[in-house]
């Protein structure tokens, strides 16, 4: 699958962005599971889409709302230091993000389920301390290595979206190729993409052979790695 990843300004201006293979990168970190960054007028930020503008217009209304919410989107990086802030908001209804740092999250319920409001807020995430002192050896053949920053995104409300404004970081860079699964599972549906109704998104279906790279599934291809939840309607 060839990802559209142009990334619009007004009526057809492009935003300064580069391609690197499939993969969508703006500001130096990766965006998964989204194939474009849309410029909405009177709006700050850029707006987070799981597929193309010309694409998501020509479907039905529902799956035209469906195909902004951020469900399976993930912000990914690697950064020298160990503190990031990333700004964000999600106008049409509350988002939350979790952070991840390769597979695992920060064991302080404070920082590891944050609230996206409607105006853009700054978060400041700080790598934990527990995941630095982590033996090395654990992680050898885990599908994440540790220092992969993975932001998750999730709707909390039919009509959500999600506004990217910016991020500032010590050397910020997109994952190599080598720090992240070498597959990806491309989940079909709406419910099984979204994880409607899971208590995250990090529960749903597609994200479970991430966690368990022996987890059953119809897809011979979903033994490692995260999905982008396309959805359809």
């Amino acid at each position: 699958m060839n990802l559209h990843i142009a990334v619009f300004k007004g009526k057809g201006k492009k935003v300064a962005t580069k391609k690197l293979s499939d993969r969508l990168i703006h500001a130096n970190v990766e965006f998964f599971g989204a194939a474009e960054l849309y410029k909405v007028n009177a709006k700050a930020g850029l707006r987070i889409q799981r597929v193309p503008e010309k694409v998501r217009l020509a479907l039905n209304p529902k799956a035209q709302q469906r195909m902004l919410a951020p469900d399976g989107v993930e912000i990914r990086f690697v950064s020298a230091g160990d503190t990031v802030s990333v700004t964000l908001s999600a106008p049409d209804g509350p988002c939350e993000m979790f952070p991840f740092w390769g597979g695992f999250q920060d064991c302080d319920t404070r920082e590891n389920r944050l609230i996206v409001g409607r105006k853009p807020t700054t978060f400041k995430l700080v790598y934990p301390e527990m995941v630095k002192k982590l033996n090395r050896g654990v992680c050898k053949n885990h599908p994440f290595k540790p220092r992969v920053w993975r932001l998750m995104m999730m709707s909390r409300c039919f009509d959500s979206t999600i506004y990217f404004h910016n991020i500032k970081g010590r050397d910020l860079r997109p994952p190599r190729p080598s720090e992240v699964p070498r597959k990806c599972y491309l989940a079909y549906g709406t419910s099984i993409t979204d994880g409607l109704a899971s208590i995250r998104s990090i529960s749903a279906r597609p994200a479970l052979p991430t966690a368990n790279p022996n987890w059953p599934t119809t897809s011979p291809h979903a033994k490692t790695g995260t999905s982008p939840r396309w959805a359809c309607l």
